[in-house]
Formats: C-alpha cells, sequence, structure tokens
C-alpha cells in the first residue's frame, strides 16, 4: 500500500498530467483500468488457487509491479500507461487476496483477530505514509525517481518472498 499509494494513486495523474499532458477524461481511464483489472483476477484467484500457491502468486504480483514501475520510467506515450496500469492491477489482484489467504492459514485460531487487526495497521500505515514518502523524493529527486524507488523496493521484496516463503512452507 506504500507504493499502491504513493506512486500510483497519489503521483501518476500528477506524471500524466505534466509529462504527456492527459485529460482529466485520460487519467481517469487509466487509474480505472488497473482497479477493473484487479477485480478480474481476484475474482479468479481461486480458481488460480488450485494451480499456483498463494507464495507464488505473491512473488509474481511483485515482480508485475516492477515491471509496471520500470515501464513507466521508460515509456514515451500516455498509452503506455493503460497497459501498465492494468499490469499493475494484476499485480494488486494477485497480491491482496493471496496475503490475507496466508495471513489467516498462518495465525493460530485464538489470535487470528489479532494478526488480521496488525495486518489493518500496516495497511493503513502504507496509505498514510506511501503519498509523504512518494513527496519527499519528488522533492528532492523528481518524479521518475518515484517510479525507481518503487519499482526497485518491488524487486527487493519478490526476492525476498521468494527466497523467506520457502522457509513458511505457504
Amino acid at each position: 500500500f506504500l507504493i499502491t499509494f504513493g506512486a500510483m494513486i497519489a503521483y501518476l495523474p500528477l506524471l500524466m498530467s505534466y509529462k504527456f499532458v492527459s485529460s482529466p477524461f485520460r487519467i481517469g481511464l487509466v487509474m480505472s483500468c488497473g482497479s477493473l483489472s484487479s477485480a478480474i483476477i481476484s475474482a479468479n484467484i481461486g480458481r488460480l488457487g488450485r494451480f499456483v500457491p498463494a507464495n507464488y502468486m505473491v512473488a509474481t504480483a511483485f515482480g508485475l509491479y516492477t515491471i509496471a514501475f520500470g515501464w513507466i520510467i521508460g515509456t514515451h506515450t500516455a498509452w503506455h500507461l493503460l497497459v501498465i496500469s492494468g499490469i499493475f492491477g494484476f499485480g494488486q489482484g494477485l497480491n491482496i487476496p493471496n496475503v490475507q489467504t496466508i495471513l489467516v492459514g498462518s495465525a493460530p485460531e485464538e489470535v487470528r483477530g489479532l494478526f488480521m487487526a496488525f495486518n489493518s495497521m500496516v495497511i493503513l500505515t502504507g496509505i498514510t505514509l506511501g503519498p509523504i514518502l512518494a513527496s519527499l523524493i519528488f522533492n528532492f529527486w523528481g518524479i521518475t525517481q518515484i517510479y525507481l524507488f518503487a519499482g526497485v523496493l518491488t524487486l527487493v521484496f519478490m526476492v525476498w518472498i521468494i527466497f523467506y516463503s520457502k522457509d513458511m512452507n505457504i
């Protein structure tokens, strides 16, 4: 949620407005594409889960985030952002339901509510700090560095998930 609310929700419209002189309609269309693709993959996560373990889907989600942020840095056309937003949304659709499933499955029944409350706290912290962190990066280094930071962060998390989830047997 740190990267979602920092790089994507707070700064993608700004990037589109300044770099590509996009209209509000075009910005709304790109932002909606991410939500639509997230909804599509989330609706099918149960079927996909029969064939692919949850930790692989979460690692794949972070790989998709990394691709999306790398492409944002390199794109020279606003219409690419429609596809990029869709890729990011697919990642969200893979990530969020699977993280919740992993948390519920990992938590002992007597403290499951505590695990979920802690998860909500982490989510809200990311929602709060994402735009603040992105604004600091923007003020000191520019808008491109927001996506560079987000891409490196998601790559690190993807690698960490791949190696760490093996120890967790999830």
